[in-house]
């Protein structure tokens, strides 16, 4: 609404009033106007922070809800990395009692080997008296063969004589039997000796 500037005084209003109105005029137009933009900026504003602030309480809740899920995995897996630990300790302790246990039992079983090997050795015989033992019992037995031999000989003379001679039966049977009783003695002797 521009209104013409008067051309008199007639009305009393002059140049400088009117334009002091005008601008007075154009002001309240600019202060309403600004007032207008200025609650269409705070409504548009406030449309932007609601949605921002929905958009930043979503993210709160999402960082929130990710942050609980990766703490209760990390304590999840510390826990099945503690369980794990432990079971491997335990099993590391069983280990090494098991393992310490065998030492002992391997200790105890070379003591005993050793103390066996000690008592071979000390009962042992050296080569040179095994040698002079094996020689004089071949000679024994050397003697003795020939004690028999002799002694068969003679007891196969006496039975042909009895043979011969038509001797008593039962004295034969008795000298068959003192034979075999001196053959069976002497070589259980033998037997004996060589053992």
């Amino acid at each position: 609404m521009t209104q013409s500037p008067p051309n008199s005084s007639e009305d009393g209003i002059t140049v400088l009033e009117h334009l002091a109105q005008r601008l007075d005029t154009q002001q309240a137009e600019m202060d309403r106007r600004f007032a207008v933009e200025h609650a269409d900026m705070d409504r548009r504003f406030d449309t932007i922070k609601a949605v921002y602030d929905g958009y930043l309480r979503n993210m709160q809740t999402e960082l929130d809800r990710r942050f609980a899920e990766s703490r209760v995995a990390a304590e999840t897996a510390l826990t099945a990395q503690k369980s794990a630990v432990d079971a491997a300790l335990v099993a590391a302790e069983k280990a090494v009692l098991k393992a310490e246990e065998l030492a002992s039992q391997r200790a105890e079983q070379q003591n005993e080997w050793r103390q066996t090997v000690d008592d071979i050795t000390a009962l042992k015989m050296p080569r040179a008296e095994t040698e002079t033992l094996v020689k004089v019992t071949s000679d024994r037995h050397g003697q003795a063969i020939e004690a028999l031999t002799v002694q068969v000989a003679d007891l196969t003379a006496r039975m042909n004589q009895a043979v011969g001679s038509k001797g008593n039966s039962a004295q034969m049977s008795a000298w068959m039997f003192a034979a075999l009783g001196a053959l069976v003695g002497i070589a259980g002797i033998v037997i004996a000796l060589t053992r």
